[in-house]
């Protein structure tokens, strides 16, 4: 193929990860056999850069201008000037690594060639603004809003870490996310030999324990905390010294404050330092050092641990989905120096656990190499230029564009959850969709078929179109939300299986919910499974999340909580029951309250350690707060919540009720209860056992892998192509 990459920032002569990311990506890509071409600005000459890649890859330099707001950073001047070389280049994809000039420029000349277009998000951009002296809340708002735009112009956006993909997916990016990892030289950056490392030092001055700091040295990497940090553990290791590799508008800052600390003689401050001489650094050095806060997946961090390095670091952003902590480093709450100094000495005084993080750091890093990840690069590449969608989907949702869909606000509901899932698994499989019923389409996909629903499916079958409609709402759970429903169930049954029944083919969550549509008359060849998934990039483990939520819960003990609707069919009874039977521990229901009108209301005093939230804006947070998942409901057709709550490896505890059978194993990834005995029984054993928590965690984490939108993806496409041919 023919690859097009467009970046406003270039490997020579900036130094950040952004630069070097491209870099490596356009040098994998070639290794591979493609054709890559970089668009980019520089001060640099054109035949230089192309030398310092041995012309592996094309460069095309653009007119450009130094950027008033960033030091070593340019802007291009004339938009359109790379358009006649990029014809003639006659490019299959077209790649911009960055939202400014040179990217819009990419994106525009995609449009032009009507060629695919690849966008990736680097970083939290929101943290870098005191550059240019707009470090508002109106102006990060605002910064999100342009960037958001950027890149719904692509058809694919990739992401380096979850933490900035799912950032991205909740400020409003409606094109497909793929968290995509930075990639890096593991041949080039590679851990010194036992018998070389001193003479590495001795060459770079030092002899004693060595910490090393590399990247640009500028006030959102936090690198005062970092001097912070050393000249605490420094009052135990006389003989350490701290090396900071980079240079920026805070180094003048630095040096003083350092000065201030009484150990500038033990910090040098080296200047960019490139290529080998980087290296040498890195391999000289005992352990890999950041504050910063704004990671999203440091390349110089990568760089170190390629190098073997372990590392200390905040846990932050990007960073605990790289460096895991007493895996191959140690994690610090952001802001506690005291913390991060405690681990700095426990590493420098322990030379075991030095060689173990050593050994993990490589091992990880190998996971990055530039060309495993041009390897998948290249297919996201050949997925867009080879699979334009043939097939057109109507997605429906009764009542959700309803005055700005008002009746779905802060409800928090599975079948919301499972309607924005619909989105991401046909953004993933490359699906065109609509839900406004302005385009033409093949497939009418219903969810909750009431009244408008029914018209829609009567007249797109008339028009010869496909149907298919998830049955969310059984008659079985239908009775059994509000108080009204027992009165109209017996007619609300009759219709809800004659809407089903006007489908082409019914998607049941689970096997389970597929038996019950065939006991009420429903055709079986009319049904399939199909669990309505999870998002992997929206629910997983943040450490900052977990402090938030726990803060905003008030806990710090064992934390035993819920997600769902406060109704009497999720458990109630149980869940008050099992905050009773533990004073000590603190539960939590976090859910929609109803009016008393519509349900039975909540016992007027509830246990003091017990606390029902109503819906909550930062779902991850409240989810992270939770030490074990309780599940009570007495029906259910799937329960998303449990499938969120197992994409953060939390421990599961749900009643033994059918819907479970065949994809939840009793002490394997959950525990399972048949009434309030074993309720206690069961999570009494959770509460002690920090080690049977993590076992099920973990275990709960792979069935959530199994569920989630790449797998249903692949699913969904053959489904709907078999349904096309009839």
């Amino acid at each position: 193929m023919r690859i097009a990459i467009y970046s406003d920032t270039c490997f020579y002569p900036q130094v950040n990860g952004v630069a070097n990311a491209v870099k490596e990506s356009a040098f994998g890509l070639a290794k591979l056999g493609h054709e890559v071409c970089l668009f980019t600005v520089s001060k640099a000459r054109e035949e230089t850069l192309r030398e310092m890649v041995d012309n592996k890859f094309k460069i095309c330099l653009l007119p450009s201008l130094p950027f008033w707001g960033y030091e070593r950073e340019r802007m291009s001047l004339v938009p359109g000037l790379s358009f006649k070389k990029l014809k003639k280049f006659k490019p299959d994809v077209i790649h911009v690594h960055t939202p400014f000039s040179v990217g819009w420029e990419g994106a525009a000349c995609a449009k032009f060639l009507k060629v695919p277009l690849v966008g990736t998000h680097h970083t939290f951009f929101d943290h870098y603004l005191e550059h240019v002296r707009l470090d508002y809340d109106w102006a990060k708002g605002f910064s999100w809003k342009l960037f958001v735009r950027f890149y719904n112009l692509c058809d694919l956006v990739l992401n380096p870490s979850r933490a900035l993909n799912g950032e991205m997916i909740s400020r409003g990016l409606k094109k497909p996310g793929q968290v995509l990892a930075n990639p890096i030289d593991t041949e080039f950056y590679r851990p010194a030999d036992t018998e070389t490392k001193p003479g590495l030092k001795k060459e770079l001055g030092f002899s004693g324990p060595l910490a090393i700091y590399t990247g640009r040295i500028s006030y959102e990497k936090n690198i005062a905390e970092v001097i912070k940090v050393f000249a605490l553990a420094a009052k135990k290791f006389t003989d350490a010294r701290l090396l900071i590799v980079g240079d920026g508008p805070e180094k003048e800052n630095l040096e003083k404050f350092a000065h201030e600390l009484g150990i500038s003689d033990r910090v040098k401050f080296a200047g960019f330092l490139f290529g080998a001489e980087l290296v040498k650094a890195l391999q000289a050095a005992d352990v890999f050092i950041t504050a910063s806060l704004s990671e999203n997946q440091p390349v110089s961090v990568l760089e170190a641990m390629s190098c073997g390095l372990p590392v200390i670091a905040s846990r932050a952003a990007g960073i605990p989905e790289i460096v895991k902590d007493g895996e191959n480093g140690f994690l610090a709450a952001p802001g506690n120096t005291e913390e991060m100094a405690e681990k700095l000495i426990a590493l420098l005084a322990d030379p075991e656990i030095r060689k173990k993080f050593s050994q993990n750091s490589r091992s990880n890093a190998l996971n990055f190499s530039r060309e495993k990840i041009a390897d998948e690069l290249a297919g996201y590449y050949a997925d867009l230029k080879e699979k334009k969608s043939l097939i057109k989907v109507r997605l429906y949702l009764e009542f959700y564009n309803f005055f700005g869909g008002f009746l779905y606000k802060k409800i928090g509901t599975g079948l919301l959850s499972s309607y924005k899932n619909q989105k991401l698994i046909l953004k993933y499989a490359g699906i065109e969709y609509e839900e406004n019923g302005s385009k033409d389409f093949d497939i009418l996909q219903i969810n909750t078929p009431w009244l408008r629903s029914l018209y829609l499916m009567k007249k797109a079958k008339k028009a010869g179109k496909k149907v298919i409609v998830w049955s969310h709402v059984s008659p079985e759970d239908m009775k059994k939300v509000f108080r009204f429903m027992a009165f109209i169930h017996p007619l609300a049954k009759k219709y809800l299986i004659y809407a089903y029944s006007q489908a082409d083919l019914i998607f049941c969550p689970t096997e389970y919910t597929k038996g019950l549509m065939i006991g009420h008359g429903l055709p079986e060849k009319k049904l399939m499974a199909m669990s309505n998934g999870v998002d992997l990039e929206r629910y997983f483990r943040d450490e900052e999340k977990r402090k938030k939520g726990r803060e905003a819960f008030g806990t710090g003990c064992v934390t035993v909580g819920t997600v769902a609707l406060i109704i009497p069919r999720k458990g109630i009874d149980t869940f008050l029951k099992m905050a009773e039977n533990f004073p000590e521990n603190k539960f939590v229901w976090i859910g929609k309250k109803y009016s008393s009108l519509l349900v039975k209301p909540l016992p007027k005093n509830l246990p003091a350690n017990c606390e029902f939230t109503g819906y909550v804006d930062d779902i991850l947070a409240a989810f992270n707060a939770l030490d074990i998942f309780i599940f009570p409901s007495y029906e259910e057709n799937e329960g998303m919540a449990i499938l969120e709550a197992a994409a953060l490896g939390l421990p599961i505890l749900v009643r033994d009720i059918p819907v479970y059978e065949g994809w939840l194993t009793h002490g394997v990834d959950c525990l399972k209860a048949k009434n309030d005995e074993e309720f206690k029984k069961y999570l009494g054993e959770l509460i002690v056992s920090a080690e049977l928590r993590e076992k099920l965690g973990q275990a709960a984490l792979e069935v959530a892998r199994k569920k989630s939108k790449a797998v249903l993806a692949e699913r969904v496409v053959k489904v709907y192509e078999e349904i096309l041919r009839g």
